[in-house]
């Protein structure tokens, strides 16, 4: 139940006793809401106090041509074409609409409304009436709800500028992916000539009676082993071209070609001196803290979130507001038209809620609840952002020594060759030697570059967990 509260002055003149309630109206029309504001405590430190980190240096850097595509390339063609942040920016754009819609409950509303009626027994009957109305007072509901909204919008910011820092890692992760099957093919193509160099060999030394026919059929079927690794290899270079594709959300035929591959900056053959942390896994919990747009985003919501609280307890208090409006009747058309009688008034409401069941206790309790559900997923957020930032340290330290002992394990690989070959070749040797000893260096070739890759991508997922991740605008401001 509503009870409602009028003050009116209405008909053809104005009563001396009207003037200072005109005035009052007059007054009244000034959005006094706009300068009641209750905002919610901050729970959540500034980027001022950030920690200054060095990111690690990713492998695989060196001036590429200009028809070649860049990391930084696809990453920002990523960032301009992703369908994804096309969807985030529509959502922040509606969000941005509600602001509107919550601030024209402070602003007058005017209303026409016009009517025509026949009846049996009276004259045509024509009514026009224009109405306005101005909110006064409401408690704070109506700035609740612009903070709401605000507040939103914000998170819906930040929400972008996560998911540009993801989208960002994404790029990097399938760009180093192709990068890595690539120099697996490469290895491949390189251990099918081998083995096709050891049957051609092999053949030689059957024919003139140096060699029995188990070592050519061995050779044979050891380049048979070797090609089909050859064609997953292959298969896997290509899955990982579509992977980053699909990871910049464009079509093939925006990207440069040669001989039907994409057409990407290739990696060093030996790595630059891996970056060492130096900083403490709480330093950068720390960094990212401050960094991350997702713990602001939903420090955001959190505010959000109370400000909601705040619009549901104030449901319990009433709404003051002015109002004032001109009614036209006229009495049949047979009259001239504006020659029927015009009516005024002026007045203020107040409308308070006397009875309404469970229902303002009800929004109220909801509120209560989705601010504590906003806390909830805050703690698990920080917990998430410790998790990745253990586990990317893990895996680059991991990385970094598999880099720095794969160079050795190469060269013991190959040296195992070499004395493979020539006791082959001496005749002392078996087939069985060189075909080990060749696994052995395909296998060595391919942990270096699988290292490789592990390192960049903990690089970069280490980045990105802290905040300074690529496709974010704060990284160049810490950087700085």
């Amino acid at each position: 139940m509503t009870f409602i509260v009028k003050v009116v002055a209405s008909s053809g003149r104005i009563h001396r006793r009207a003037y200072p309630l005109l005035v009052y109206f007059v007054l009244i029309l000034c959005p006094w809401q706009l300068f009641a504001n209750e905002p919610a405590p901050a729970t959540h430190p500034t980027l001022e106090k950030a920690i200054e980190i060095t990111p690690p240096t990713v492998v695989w850097r060196r001036a590429p041509p200009a028809t070649y595509l860049t990391l930084e390339k696809a990453i920002e063609m990523a960032l301009k074409n992703h369908p994804l942040l096309r969807s985030v920016q529509a959502v922040s754009k509606g969000q941005e609409a509600r602001v509107g819609q919550a601030r024209a409950g402070l602003y007058p509303s005017v209303d026409l409304n016009s009517q025509y009626g026949l009846r049996d027994t009276d004259p045509d009957r024509y009514s026009a009436s224009l109405s306005l109305r101005q909110l006064i007072y409401d408690f704070g509901q109506t700035q609740a709800t612009i903070t709401t909204a605000e507040e939103m919008v914000q998170a819906g910011r930040l929400d972008k500028a996560e998911r540009n820092q993801q989208v960002a890692l994404d790029v990097q992760v399938a760009y180093y992916a192709l990068l890595g099957a690539r120099r697996l093919l490469a290895v491949h193509e390189e251990t099918v000539a081998q083995f096709v160099e050891h049957l051609a060999q092999t053949k030689a030394f059957f024919e003139i009676g140096i060699r029995p026919k188990f070592d050519v059929t061995k050779a044979e079927l050891d380049l048979t082993n070797a090609r089909l690794n050859q064609v997953k290899a292959v298969n896997a270079a290509e899955v990982a071209e579509g992977q980053l594709l699909n990871a910049m959300g464009i079509l093939v035929e925006a990207l440069p070609r040669r001989g039907g591959k994409i057409q990407i900056e290739e990696p060093l053959e030996e790595p630059p001196l891996l970056h060492t942390m130096t900083a403490s896994e709480d330093e950068m919990f720390e960094k990212a803290m401050l960094l991350r747009p997702a713990v602001h985003a939903i420090a955001a919501k959190e505010r959000s979130a109370w400000a909601a609280i705040r619009f549901a307890e104030r449901g319990y208090f009433p709404i003051i507001a002015g109002t004032a409006d001109y009614t036209y009747l006229q009495q049949g058309f047979q009259q001239r038209f504006l020659e029927g009688r015009g009516d005024w008034g002026v007045g203020i409401s107040l409308t308070a809620p006397l009875l309404t069941g469970s229902l303002q206790a009800s929004k109220v309790a909801e509120a209560r609840a989705h601010f504590e559900q906003v806390q909830a997923d805050a703690e698990a957020l920080r917990q998430d952002i410790r998790l990745e930032i253990k586990q990317a340290r893990a895996n680059l330290s991991d990385a970094r020594e598999r880099v720095q002992t794969s160079d050795l394990a190469i060269r013991q690989a190959q040296e195992s060759l070499d004395l493979a070959n020539g006791r082959f070749q001496a005749g002392v040797g078996n087939t069985l030697e060189r075909t080990d000893a060749q696994t052995l260096l395909t296998s060595a070739k391919t942990a270096k570059i699988q290292a490789i890759y592990d390192y960049n991508v903990a690089a970069a997922r280490l980045e990105a967990a802290l905040g300074m991740g690529k496709g974010h605008p704060i990284r160049e401001d810490a950087d700085r």
